[in-house]
């Protein structure tokens, strides 16, 4: 199964772990590494000193974390693969190797809540929601695809008026109070 994207990147598997913001714990990252995929981390928003602890831990978890990679430009299939059937169906239609996101979040090593984790699990097709915009968090006009939830209920009755810079927009499962802290929006 290794084709272009997999001499490219020096993996086995055509499987590109998805970054998917604070989901994405070093501990997934490196997992889905040892296990010959590509597995990535949510760096965007890190300052310097943040990014090179990061790095230096992913270091330490896997000897493959860091890829290097030039040349040509892979197709890369997204969107709803789940499995190794979708794999192979993407494979089949000409792409170098697949972009995973969601399924990642059933793994052990993922930072979620379990309950939400649990509902990712039971869901179908028809617990979700598209929102164009319904999460600013930084990124004007980023479309999510969503469990439906309070904040979906709330958020779309509620459009343009996001909680402003330093108020708290949710609390986390461990407690934690969620601060937006926006500049330039």
């Amino acid at each position: 199964m290794r084709g272009q994207l997999c001499t490219m990147l020096g993996i086995e598997i055509p499987i590109v772990q998805a970054p998917m913001g604070g989901a994405v714990p070093v501990r997934l990252a490196a997992a889905v590494s040892d296990a010959g995929a590509l597995g990535t981390l949510p760096l965007w928003r890190a300052d310097l000193e943040a990014l090179r602890r990061t790095l230096r831990k992913m270091r330490s978890l896997t000897p493959s974390a860091i890829i290097d990679a030039v040349g040509d430009t892979p197709v890369i299939a997204a969107g709803g693969i789940a499995d190794g059937r979708g794999m192979v169906a993407a494979l089949a239609l000409g792409a170098a190797g697949i972009w995973v996101g969601t399924r990642f979040l059933a793994s052990e090593e993922v930072s979620i809540h379990p309950e939400y984790q649990a509902r990712i699990l039971t869901a179908c097709e028809n617990d979700t929601v598209y929102c164009e915009n319904l999460f600013d968090g930084g990124w004007a006009n980023a479309p999510h695809r969503v469990l439906r939830n309070s904040t979906v209920r709330t958020g779309r009755r509620r459009v343009g008026r996001l909680p402003v810079n330093g108020q708290a927009r949710a609390r986390s499962w461990r407690g934690q109070r969620h601060v937006e802290k926006r500049t330039g929006i």
